[in-house]
């Protein structure tokens, strides 16, 4: 039998779901726990990370088959950050009529906006990134966009070294292929949010959106931490009071 994920709840009322990316849960939804005094929060640690059953590597597959459990048991609004939302997206293909809204925030699907050089370009530096095989000025680069440099190191902690260490081997999001269609077909309502510091990762938002029919906004001041950024919570709740 499959060993299920280690899920914090916070809270009572209409279930969100928040699904983290390359850092582990609390450093990501930090901010987010003030959301508890309206709703009842689902924070799982995906596969591999802290409290969650150990895995070889990261896997939006794997992820997808953790969160579908999750969305069949509650049919949540569901929240995820960057790789995070490439195996949200997976399993909400598979289960559309399970999920009652998407909020993406700045998912690697590149293969969505490849014709844009710059996705290309950086779908490339990712893989190589993720491979262990980028050269180290480009994996520091990298590693800045992704809000894991070395100015990360307070703020993160331990999670800063487990997020570095589980990188590795991690699953290219360039293979991901989720059922867009099914959930745009369903009238999943969605949002997809960026953080305006990185043009291919506003290209991919602006594709993936069209694809959705999603709402787009994008809040500046955090970089890829899109939920830390001034106004996000805010802009979090109006879209999911639209949306019960």
């Amino acid at each position: 039998m499959r060993e299920p994920l280690a899920v914090r709840t916070l809270g009572e009322g209409e279930p969100l779901l928040l699904v983290h990316g390359g850092v582990g849960p609390r450093s990501t939804w930090a901010a987010q726990e003030a959301l508890a005094e309206r709703r009842r929060l689902l924070i799982p640690s995906r596969r591999g990370f802290a409290g969650s059953p150990p895995a070889e590597r990261q896997d939006f597959d794997v992820d997808a088959d953790d969160l579908i459990e999750l969305l069949r048991s509650e049919r949540p609004h569901a929240v995820a950050h960057s790789y995070g939302g490439v195996g949200l997206l997976v399993a909400a293909g598979r289960a559309p009529e399970h999920v009652r809204s998407l909020t993406l925030l700045e998912p690697p699907l590149f293969g969505v906006a490849l014709d844009h050089p710059g996705v290309a370009a950086l779908a490339e530096l990712s893989s190589a990134y993720l491979g262990g095989e980028a050269p180290e000025e480009e994996a520091a680069a990298f590693e800045r966009m992704a809000g894991l440099g070395d100015t990360a190191a307070d703020a993160l902690g331990e999670e800063l070294d487990e997020a570095r260490r589980l990188a590795r081997g991690t699953r290219p999001p360039t293979k991901a292929d989720p059922d867009l269609t099914a959930i745009n077909v369903a009238g999943v309502p969605a949002l997809i949010v960026s953080g305006g510091h990185h043009p291919a990762l506003e290209a991919v938002c602006d594709a993936l959106a069209g694809r959705l029919s999603a709402h787009r906004e994008r809040l500046e001041g955090a970089g890829h931490a899109v939920h830390r950024a001034p106004g996000f919570n805010e802009l979090l709740e109006r879209f999911l009071d639209q949306h019960r």
